[in-house]
């Protein structure tokens, strides 16, 4: 059942390398609208850039890109930054079964009844109304689904597949951010098979068979130790995962890890209060009204949505894999405020930003000219021997690829550039939390899959488990690959079993590089804080106690 506390919005906890391009130039837009000054992450403020406004200035507004924003609360589509775009067609709302996604009324404190309004706000507000801020596609169109069940009513998953693909030839963009609270509720987030096939069906062969794109926000618990590995709408081959650099260019206190991040966009660390000047975010809040402090990686998602609808714009013909490999080859890694590595394909990957931050000129300009990467291949290698998990000894498994299997079509079917790596797990454990699973490719690039960490998880179990990975991007698969399981906190007490496991693989024969040229000249960096650190960020004791206390109290966001 969908739940949202009031007090969570309140607190802000609701919310949930690389190749450059030439600079350009070309001055910032000026727009009448009163709370542009304020977007530092659209108007250059602190030394920060996503190079929007360059963007901007080669004529890519959103025009002719519809965003959905898919939110428990719906969108208030007669606000006036949204209602001269609005489409109603593209338009769902869960409890009526109408074309109407406008929020229940909040009262006098809107809390996250607004929640999907400002998503909305973030990613395609209009421009030169004299109204509140501007959207990263302030000329893109937009729709809304509003998936928030009467009380007292269950979630149908049937409804929830309807949902998540409605509209999908109208739609262009589907901006979801919602999930489940990363770091305290004992259920995982697994997709059911009707919607796994709702989303995946979408995304191959809406848009007119170009495929809709899906954003969902990474999370905000990293205060606990939370981690996206255990929601399978987040780490779906078919969705990109947004999560947050703040205005002083370092992760957000609330930031999780998982090696299925795709990048980063600026948002503000909601968990440091409503004093910070960094990173304020000017947005639509309910009955026309307009709010400052949105922030985290609900935010950070919408940002996205508009920067992708951007690309789209460039590009009408790109693919959803054709969007994931621009991510992966424009994105900005130019941070030193997290670990990154480097695979054996060239690209850098980390667990907090991804391929790092999206740059929408770099974006744009890539997918102008680029060509669609070639047919999608995929091999599950599958083992079902159940065999113990012991509380201090490492589980070790191999899987040999240097030849093709004949069950994956053989040699003429080979995997020669991956993109996604999924392992599909069932297993219990003592203290499943404390279970870590690390893959190191052929090439020698590690990534864990599955990270430890959900304090408060107590259950044991995990079914068929989909967790996956970014981080062997472009690499061959070709070789013997290592997967290890581990209890991170060594016990001779704890024990387990582990019962089925398989290691699928993605990608294409030919080098999706062959017919897309990347422009390589330098990108002028961000300014990097050469000293600050994820840790170094600091917030008021009242602040942190009382974050920490609401999120004890709430046990699922949104779901």
């Amino acid at each position: 059942m969908f739940l949202i506390l009031a007090a969570v919005t309140l607190l802000g906890i609701l919310s949930i390398g690389s190749f450059g391009v030439p600079s350009v130039q070309g001055t910032l837009p000026s727009f009448n609208d009163p709370k542009f000054g304020e977007q530092f992450y659209l108007n250059e403020r602190f030394g920060v850039t996503m190079n929007i406004y360059k963007a901007w200035n080669q004529g890519y507004t959103g025009r002719g890109v519809t965003i959905c924003i898919i939110d428990p609360a719906g969108v208030e589509k007669d606000h006036a930054e949204i209602a001269s775009k609005f489409v109603t067609q593209g338009s769902f709302d869960y409890q009526t079964n109408s074309s109407d996604p406008t929020p229940d009324s909040g009262g006098i404190f809107d809390g996250p009844n607004a929640h999907g309004t400002k998503m909305a706000g973030l990613a395609a507000a209009s421009a030169n109304n004299g109204i509140c801020g501007v959207g990263v596609a302030y000329d893109a169109s937009v729709s809304g689904m509003k998936m928030l069940l009467n009380k007292g009513s269950s979630l149908n998953e049937n409804r929830l597949a309807r949902l998540m693909a409605y509209g999908n030839q109208i739609n262009d963009i589907y901006s979801c951010s919602w999930g489940r609270i990363d770091f305290y509720h004992s259920k995982v987030g697994y997709m059911s098979q009707v919607v796994q096939d709702s989303i995946r069906r979408s995304a191959e062969q809406g848009r007119g068979g170009k495929g809709n794109i899906y954003l969902f926000a990474a999370g905000n618990g990293g205060l606990f130790n939370g981690t996206c590995s255990y929601d399978e709408y987040r780490t779906s081959i078919y969705t990109i995962l947004i999560s947050v650099v703040t205005g002083k260019n370092v992760r957000s206190n609330q930031n999780v890890k998982c090696a299925a991040i795709s990048a980063v966009t600026y948002s503000r660390d909601s968990s440091l209060g409503i004093n910070y000047p960094h990173d304020l975010m000017p947005t639509c809040g309910l009955r026309n009204g307009c709010v400052r402090t949105t922030g985290a990686s609900s935010a950070a998602t919408a940002v996205a949505s508009g920067i992708l609808a951007l690309v789209l714009q460039a590009n009408p013909n790109l693919g959803w894999r054709d969007v994931q490999h621009l991510i992966a080859r424009t994105s900005s890694s130019k941070f030193n405020s997290v670990p990154w590595r480097t695979n054996k394909a060239g690209l850098r990957v980390s667990d907090d930003f991804g391929f790092g931050l999206l740059d929408a000129y770099a974006l744009t300009t890539t997918a102008k000219n680029w060509s669609n990467v070639g047919p999608q291949l995929n091999c599950s290698i599958k083992f079902t021997t159940p065999e113990p998990i012991d509380g201090i000894r490492t589980t070790t498994k191999t899987v040999d690829m240097t030849t093709w299997p004949a069950s994956c079509g053989g040699e003429t079917k080979r995997i020669n550039y991956l993109e996604h790596v999924v392992l599909e797990i069932s297993l219990n454990f003592t203290a499943r939390r404390n279970i870590e699973i690390e893959i190191t490719s052929p090439g020698g690039t590690p990534s864990i899959i599955l990270r430890s960490g959900r304090r408060m998880d107590i259950l044991t179990e995990l079914k068929n488990l989909s967790p996956m990975s970014l981080h062997y991007w472009g690499e061959n698969p070709r070789g013997i690959w290592n997967i290890a399981l581990r209890n991170v906190n060594p016990n001779p007490s704890d024990s387990g079993m582990l019962f089925n496991w398989s290691l699928k693989f993605y990608g294409t024969s030919e080098d999706p590089l062959a017919s897309n040229r990347i422009v390589n000249d330098t990108l002028s960096p961000n300014t990097v804080n050469n000293t600050a650190t994820p840790t170094q960020q600091t917030k008021s004791g009242l602040t942190l106690l009382s974050t920490l206390f609401m999120a004890m109290i709430v046990q699922t966001l949104f779901f």
